[in-house]
């Protein structure tokens, strides 16, 4: 390797690492050095020194390279107004994007949503608000949730009727449901194109050719529609497959409120839309006969919570017990949407609540846990459990039992959950039932974060000491959990728990913990003699692990990963003989995090990812898991695997992908500004680097 080859690389993890002194010194060495050695897939030294937020650094590599282009969109994606105005004082163009390599940087701190540097380069610096991405996204597109920062783009005439996959401002704006935004438009001059369409290219293609008032009634926002009739826009209009306004909100999604009085608008003066209520049952169709999803006319009524047209069918002859595998019954619809009139009016109308199909799935009372609204959800479950007497015990659904699948929902929901699984307990629902996996009600609340719920199965006569169908205890799951909460719980009721108990692969509570554990939890298991010397069964898809070796697969900081190392480097083995302390089988890349927890053990998968190409719900397994799979997947099923396995892939530089009408709403990941550098900076002293090659 040359000089300059090496000396580049150090210069690119000096710079990730903000190692100030180190980048200095080699400048010193070798002005020439080449700040552009870096390959496709790496972020450039500059944008790797714009993420650090360093001024001094970033200015350091500014002097030593003649730039009149900066990377002044990543800094407005990072936010950081200091390192904004640094970049612009060192001639920074306000309008670079790099031919399509970036966006422009106004578009960037608007679509991630940094308004300070938003209104700074409005009102500091002259960018031009015309500019769109190759998707036709333009200013008012990535701000049209941010109302406030409007007025101040439509003062410096930036296009109001500009189109992109998601249509105009106004149809992102009352697809979303944001009327301040929505009249903040309406009030500009001039007002924007009430007719404009959606495009061919649109981003959900059945949308193509809608109106923004046809989009407001989609989502049934009474408040968007009645804005946009009042400001002229035309209620005569239908879409591609002839539905009219009163089609539209029929079938939509949203609570029946808004929707009511949409439609009571529509019918009512000036408007006067016309509507035939008994177009459902018109001479000649039949009752049953169903669409190509599977649904009756009863039960496109029963998901869209038309009561009304519900009753009408029902009254006309329509079956209210037929079962299909997309929804399981039409009382299952009812249940799923947490329609308690509905589920009251099928009841009362002879549908069988203790009718399940198990290849179609869920009990009644397993769907009824799923509802989101908390409020409908404790309604629902009162009125099937006290009033119609549906049994808590039905099996049916992917986790077997209504108890394990509120014990599920302890994970996600822990206040609902608490209280659907106390609701249960308190019905004499059996606590001893399994899922396919073995998995009792225990080994899901050990995943979460709900002492309260460990409380409540204990006191329901619950037990702890109970293992899956792969020796996995309750401990193996509260190990690995973030939060210490149930793991401390179960070992402190729990005095005499064996901390050194191993699962069917051998793994201890340990080596569960090390995985994503706190550290807390891990420093108890070793104030308790957890064994850092075992080791798991060797296995294809798994190999040998031990406690340190998973902890460095993980990714764990080294104030973790020297507690697992042993004090004295040989020890007496139990099956006799000597043992020594091998340094390299410990040794291993840290693994990839993936944004998803595995279906088996619970635990957020790090490394290949298998992901079920079958089911339509999703399902992953670990690593760990995987070679288990023909116990409690179907063997007929295909998975393929998702990698990388080794997390040393770099961050690019462009914010260009909008893949979603969302900007930028969820938690962004943290860029992996090492890259590919390899150099650990902090074991490098300056003497070493032998820069006079």
């Amino acid at each position: 390797m040359g000089v300059q080859s090496t000396s580049g690389k150090i210069l690119h993890a000096a710079v990730a690492n903000c190692h100030i002194d180190v980048v200095r010194v080699l400048f010193e060495d070798n002005p020439e050095l080449d700040m552009n050695a870096t390959s496709e897939e790496e972020d450039s030294l500059l944008i790797r020194a714009v993420c650090t937020g360093e001024i001094d650094l970033v200015s350091l590599l500014i002097e030593h390279d003649d730039l009149t282009k900066t990377p002044l969109s990543r800094a407005c994606r990072e936010g950081d107004l200091e390192m904004v105005k640094f970049l612009l004082k060192s001639e920074a163009d306000i309008n670079y994007t790099g031919g399509d390599k970036s966006d422009s940087p106004l578009f960037t701190a608007l679509y991630w949503r940094n308004m300070d540097v938003a209104k700074y380069l409005l009102e500091e610096t002259k960018p031009d608000v015309t500019w769109t991405a190759s998707d036709g996204m333009g200013m008012l597109h990535a701000s049209f949730t941010k109302p406030e920062v409007l007025p101040d783009l439509l003062s410096k005439s930036v296009p109001i009727d500009g189109t992109s996959i998601w249509g105009t401002a106004l149809h992102m704006a009352e697809r979303a449901g944001y009327a301040n935004t929505i009249k903040i438009l309406l009030e500009n001059d001039p007002k924007p194109d009430l007719e404009a369409v959606m495009g061919e290219n649109a981003a959900n293609p059945p949308e193509v050719g809608y109106t923004p008032l046809q989009l407001a009634c989609e989502n049934s926002s009474f408040e968007c529609i009645k804005l946009l009739l009042e400001a002229g826009a035309s209620p005569e209009v239908k879409n591609k497959h002839n539905e009219d306004l009163v089609d539209i909100l029929l079938r939509s999604n949203a609570e029946s409120d808004d929707r009511e009085k949409a439609l009571k608008l529509l019918f009512s003066a000036p408007y006067s839309l016309p509507v035939n209520p008994s177009a459902l049952t018109e001479a000649g169709s039949s009752l049953d006969v169903r669409n190509k999803e599977g649904y009756t006319p009863l039960a496109v009524a029963v998901s869209k919570g038309n009561k009304d047209a519900a009753k009408c069918l029902i009254e006309q002859g329509a079956k209210v017990n037929i079962f299909d595998p997309k929804y399981g019954s039409i009382l299952h619809l009812a249940t799923s949407n947490g329609d308690l009139d509905l589920v009251k009016l099928l009841l009362e109308s002879g549908a069988d609540p203790e009718m399940v199909d198990l290849e179609y799935g869920e009990s009644l009372v397993y769907t009824a846990i799923g509802i989101q609204d908390s409020t409908k959800l404790y309604k629902m479950m009162r009125h099937l459990v006290e009033e119609a007497k549906v049994s808590v015990d039905k099996l049916g659904g992917k986790l077997g039992y209504p108890i394990i699948r509120a014990a599920h929902m302890t994970r996600t929901s822990p206040d609902a959950g608490v209280r659907m699984l106390k609701f249960l307990i308190r019905h004499k629902a059996r606590l001893s039932v399994t899922d396919d996996q073995g998995r009792r009600a225990a080994h899901f609340i050990c995943a979460s974060t709900s002492q309260d719920a460990i409380k409540a199965l204990l006191g329901g006569g619950e037990q702890m000491n109970e293992s899956d169908k792969f020796g996995r205890l309750p401990l193996h799951f509260a190990a690995p959990n973030p939060d210490p909460t149930c793991f401390n719980y179960i070992l402190e009721e729990f005095n005499g728990a064996d901390v050194n108990i191993r699962d069917q692969d051998r793994w201890t509570p340990l080596m569960w913990a090390v995985r994503s554990g706190s550290i807390a939890t891990v420093e108890k298991l070793l104030s308790k003699d957890a064994d850092i010397w075992a080791r798991s069964h060797d296995s294809d898809q798994r190999g040998e692990w031990s406690a340190l070796k998973l902890a460095n697969f993980s990714g764990r900081p080294p104030s973790l990963t020297e507690q697992l190392v042993p004090k004295k480097r040989t020890r007496a083995k139990p099956e006799g003989g000597e043992e020594e302390w091998d340094d390299s089988f410990h040794r291993v890349k840290t693994g990839d995090k993936k944004s998803i927890s595995c279906d088996s053990c619970l635990v957020d998968i790090i490394g290949l990812c298998w992901t079920c190409i079958e089911c339509n719900d999703g399902f992953s397994l670990c690593f760990k898991c995987f070679d288990h799979r023909s116990d409690f997947h179907s063997p007929e099923h295909d998975f393929k695997d998702v990698g990388p396995l080794y997390d040393d892939e770099s961050v690019a530089e462009s914010a260009k992908t909008h893949g979603t009408e969302e900007v930028a709403g969820g938690d962004e990941q943290e860029p992996n500004l090492t890259g590919g550098a390899e150099i650990d900076l902090d074991e490098v002293e300056l003497e070493d680097l032998d820069l006079d090659l």
